[in-house]
Order: structure tokens, then sequence, then C-alpha cells
């Protein structure tokens, strides 16, 4: 779950930008008025506040926890279907396939 502080400054953005009705929103219902505000910004609809979304709400992206598993247990639709774990590879994706580097 996200940080109560970030999920509020959130939440009060996009109430007092007219995507909620009240400013504690939390879960799938935060995640609904922020797909909803990206929408009219032109954003992907992601349902995640990332960096161009905190921006345009008028929020300091330094100052709201952005770790993806932080946000409602969800990450980004576009590493939607992409498989694995949702880990980073920590070595040279080449090398991890018995790859070769360098030629």
């Amino acid at each position: 779950m996200m940080n109560p502080d970030s999920q509020r400054k959130i939440s009060q953005a996009l109430e007092s930008k007219g995507f909620a009705e009240r400013d504690d929103l939390k879960g799938e219902q935060l995640s609904a008025a922020l797909r909803k505000f990206q929408e009219s910004q032109g954003l992907a609809a992601t349902g995640f506040p990332d960096h161009e979304t905190l921006l345009r709400l008028g929020i300091d992206p330094k100052e709201v926890d952005q770790s993806l598993e932080s946000f409602s247990g969800t990450k980004p639709s576009d590493d939607a279907g992409k498989g694995g774990s949702g880990t980073p590879p920590k070595d040279d994706p080449g090398k991890a396939n018995g790859e070769k580097g360098g030629r």
C-alpha cells in the first residue's frame, strides 16, 4: 500500500481538480480517479501516479512515494504481458541468455 501521506496528497489534488468527490481516496477508488485525470490530460490511463501525472496534479514527485509495489500492489500497465517476476535483471540481459557482449 502507498504511504498514507502520499495517498492523501494525490487524493486532495484530484479532489481540488474535480476528479474525486472527497479527498481521502484509497486503493481502487484512487486508481480510478487517477485514470480519469490521466485520460483528461491525454496521458496513458494507468491509474498509477507516475512522474508526469504528479506534475500535472501540481505535486512535486520527490514528495511522493512512487515505488511500484507501494501503490495498491499493482504495476503500471506498460509492464503487462511481459511475464517474469517483475524484478529487473541484475546482469546484462544478453549475458543471462548465454550471449557474450562486445562483438
